[in-house]
């Protein structure tokens, strides 16, 4: 099976192609945007990208290149909505086979109750949110076969900007840390149990119809709950003082699909204590 995994120089693309490059029944094909991998290319250049899918032929793209914001003012960003809807646009022209797209839970409107469920999406949202909405209309509307995978904010031992990461590094080497000082919406996921799942919808088979699918571990997430956790961890106290909202996926959807993760949200973060 030939996958082409775009935006594989990044946090989530590049331990997706780290795992995908040990599966026997995988010739991995990874693109990036500059030169030094196996593909390279502009996904905003569309002769450049349709020479790329000439030329591999892949039965399934998994589509992790996006423009991420990096500070809170560029989740209001036009450009970021513009960016990545254009390079789904390109990538609905060349590709003739299942596309698996990297959605994510910024599909959610912050007023939502929970736990939500795929057809919830939608509401007040975010440039970041909207632009993901959008791909996954996109992809609908050209009746692209696959699934949008909508992942929650992903950490591991190399996003060490990461709230997850700093909070562990700071308690395991007795450092100052940082949390938000005002409510947010927040659940995360560690890269290696995302890849993991992305690793297993790559290996199915998809008719002609493209799916929403809510991915995460089956349980609560907010600030709180990983305060609470990391404490406990360290046998400590933090002191903190602000209220976050819970935040939870309906699975039953991933479920349906075969797919399973037997990691939790403790257990990742024990995992990742080892690392940092």
């Amino acid at each position: 099976m030939r996958v082409l995994v775009t935006g594989a120089a990044g946090f989530l693309g590049a331990e997706l192609s780290r795992r995908l490059a040990t599966n026997s029944s995988v010739d991995l094909y990874p693109m990036t945007h500059s030169s030094g991998g196996r593909v390279y290319c502009d996904l905003l250049d569309q002769d450049a990208v349709n020479l790329v899918f000439k030329q591999v032929t892949p039965d399934i793209v998994v589509h992790c290149a996006a423009e991420v914001p990096k500070r809170e003012a560029d989740y209001l960003s036009a450009t970021v909505i513009d960016r990545n809807t254009s390079m789904v646009k390109v990538l609905i022209n060349a590709a003739n086979c299942p596309v698996i797209f990297i959605s994510s839970m910024a599909v959610y409107d912050d007023a939502l109750s929970m736990p939500c469920s795929e057809n919830q999406a939608g509401g007040n949202l975010s440039a970041y949110g909207t632009s993901k909405l959008q791909c996954e209309a996109l992809l609908t509307e050209a009746g692209v076969s696959g699934v949008a995978l909508r992942l929650p904010g992903l950490y591991g031992s190399e996003r060490k900007a990461g709230l997850v990461h700093n909070l562990l590094y700071a308690l395991k080497h007795q450092r100052e840390f940082s949390l938000p000082d005002k409510p947010v919406m927040w659940a995360a996921m560690d890269v290696i149990d995302a890849a993991n799942v992305i690793e297993q919808f790559v290996m199915l088979k998809y008719d002609e119809s493209f799916l929403p699918v809510n991915v995460g571990y089956a349980e609560k997430m907010s600030v709180n709950r990983l305060v609470n956790l990391t404490a406990d961890m360290y046998a400590t106290n933090i002191s903190y003082e602000v209220t976050h909202k819970d935040f939870e996926f309906i699975l039953e959807k991933m479920a349906e699909f075969g797919v399973v993760l037997n990691s939790s949200f403790t257990q990742s973060l024990e995992a990742l204590n080892d690392r940092v």
